[in-house]
Formats: structure tokens, C-alpha cells, sequence
């Protein structure tokens, strides 16, 4: 009975998710569903870094890398930050536990198999993957890479809902460290509460520290949509937005690819996404195809698949 319980509740919180990656982005000719970034041929089992980073800085939006190359951010005293490890005292914290609550507003959730997900999704320009973090608990990854998964997005923490405090998901060194040695491209992600550009900056030092010595080859992005409720009440949408800008400089200025994660509905209404330019997005839309009309290059598409070993 308990086995049975505790793999419900793991399947539940299950969030698995697609990513569309093309070197169409520019040809009018395409739909929005194919405005991508990243191409994995199909003999290819783990993108090379040099591979990435050379397609990545190919295409470039030259029109606003001024923003971001050279640019010198005030550090950040990671130490100083009040850092926990997320435990069951914890949970309540975490910004995770709210996402059922909005789910509606992402679209119509739907169980889908990793088997018939790649059948569906991937080709010679598409790459299948997941993202998880500590509700999905223990993950056998050598079975997760047998299922077709060719990337990860890992959680590597959040901020506390009305805490403030930053804290580590605690399964995030073992899923860095089972995915990369079962050949899966790794990026990661950050929940993130930040009030204020100095709050996101923090968050994106913080970031760094913890990935530092990992081989990240996926985005590292900042995941945001709570809007207007816990500590976050009060915060303006143009706040969220240069919020999110301050996270991406900072994580660009340290070499990585920044990325940023939200729902269609924030995306259209809420974020100023003209600021976006030369931004990459992970789009969250839980449907059969995307209707965003906007700019993405990941694609989020359910909150309920299935994968062998999770």
C-alpha cells in the first residue's frame, strides 16, 4: 500500500516536458513550431559542448548582445546568502507546491508515455527531454536514458515563497550526477521569488556557485510564474520582467546560456517580452501543438507524462 501511494504521488508531480530545436529559426517560411534553436542529429547521443556553444553563437541576436557582452554586475557575497537544503520542513516554501493550483492556466494537462512522446515529437531537428527536481524523487537515470530522454532541465533550487531564503533541492547533486553519467545533457533551472534586481542577481550568484564544476551544456533558466501573491505581492509586472533580465546578464556574464520559463498566458499578458529580444524561452503550454505566437525554443507540454525509472 505504501509503495503504492508514494508512486502515485511521484507520477503525479511528474513534469515532463519537450523541447523543439531547429536551424529554421529565421526562415519565414516555417510556423511558430518550428522557431528553434538546437539540432541534434539523430546518431548523436550527447551534444559535444563545442557543438552547442558554437551553433548557440552562430545565431546570436546581434541586434542586442551589446547588453550583455562585457558586462560588469556587482558581485554577489554568495556566502552571506541564507541557504538551506530543501527537506519536508521546507516544502511548504517551495513554489511547486502553488503550480497545481494554476495549472488551468497553462491549458489541459495529459498523460503521455516518453515512448509515444518521442514517436510524436522527435526528429532529425527535435530533441525529447524532462525536468525534474526533488518531488519526483529517487530517479533510476540509466533507465531514463534507455526511454529516449536525450536531455535534462534539473532543479537546482528555489527561493522560499514568503521566506525569502534560497534553499538547494535536495535531490539536485544526485540527478546532476546520474544524468551526466548516463550520457544526458544536463541544463538546470531556478525558481525564483526575487522581488527586486538585486534579489534576482543573488539568485543567479547562487546559481552559479552550485554549477560551477558540472558539465551544463542545456540552458541554465529562471523560472518564473507566481505573480502578485506571497512575498511576490505588490511586485509589478515591469519588476518581474528586468527581474528576469538581471538573472540572464548574470548568468550570461558567467558563460552559460540563460534562459527563461513561464506559461503562455504571462508570456502574452504579463511579461513586457519586447524586452525579451535575443532572450531564449521555455515556453509552458500543456496542448497537442503550441499557439503561442511568440518567440520560444523550449516547449513544456504536459505536467503528466510517464518515464520508465521515474
Amino acid at each position: 500500500m505504501k509503495k503504492s501511494v508514494a508512486k502515485k504521488i511521484v507520477f503525479s508531480c511528474l513534469v515532463l516536458s519537450i523541447v523543439i530545436l531547429s536551424f529554421v529559426l529565421l526562415n519565414p517560411t516555417y510556423s511558430v513550431n518550428t522557431n528553434t534553436v538546437e539540432k541534434i542529429e539523430p546518431s548523436t547521443n550527447v551534444l559535444k559542448d563545442e557543438d552547442v556553444w558554437e551553433y548557440l553563437d552562430g545565431i546570436e541576436d546581434t541586434k542586442n548582445i551589446g547588453n550583455h557582452k562585457d558586462v560588469v554586475l556587482p558581485e554577489v557575497e554568495v556566502e552571506k546568502l541564507e541557504v538551506v537544503v530543501s527537506s519536508e520542513k521546507t516544502k511548504k516554501e517551495d513554489p511547486t507546491k502553488v503550480l497545481k493550483e494554476q495549472e488551468a492556466v497553462k491549458g489541459k494537462s495529459k498523460q503521455v508515455s516518453a515512448q509515444k512522446a518521442v514517436q510524436t515529437y522527435e526528429t532529425n531537428e527535435t530533441s525529447f527531454g524532462i525536468d525534474v527536481s526533488t518531488w519526483q524523487g529517487k530517479i533510476n537515470w540509466k533507465k531514463v536514458k534507455e526511454s529516449g530522454v536525450s536531455f535534462a532541465m534539473i532543479r537546482v533550487g528555489f527561493r522560499g515563497m514568503d521566506s525569502g531564503k534560497i534553499v538547494l533541492d535536495n535531490k539536485f547533486k544526485d540527478n546532476m550526477a546520474g544524468a551526466l553519467a548516463n550520457n544526458i545533457n544536463v541544463g538546470v533551472y531556478f525558481f525564483s521569488m526575487a522581488k527586486n534586481a538585486q534579489e534576482a542577481r543573488e539568485e543567479a550568484a547562487w546559481v552559479y556557485s552550485m554549477i560551477k564544476d558540472y558539465d551544463i551544456t542545456y540552458p541554465v533558466a529562471i523560472d518564473t510564474e507566481i505573480f502578485n501573491r506571497n512575498r511576490l505581492a505588490g511586485v509589478s509586472y515591469s519588476t518581474l520582467t528586468n527581474n528576469a533580465l538581471e538573472f540572464s546578464k548574470y548568468i550570461k556574464s558567467k558563460g552559460y546560456t540563460p534562459m527563461i520559463y513561464s506559461y503562455m498566458k504571462a508570456l502574452t499578458d504579463y511579461f513586457d517580452t519586447a524586452k525579451f529580444s535575443g532572450q531564449r524561452i521555455w515556453l509552458a503550454q500543456y496542448n497537442d501543438k503550441v499557439t503561442y505566437k511568440g518567440k520560444y525554443h523550449m516547449w513544456q507540454y504536459t505536467s503528466d507524462g510517464r518515464v520508465p525509472g521515474i
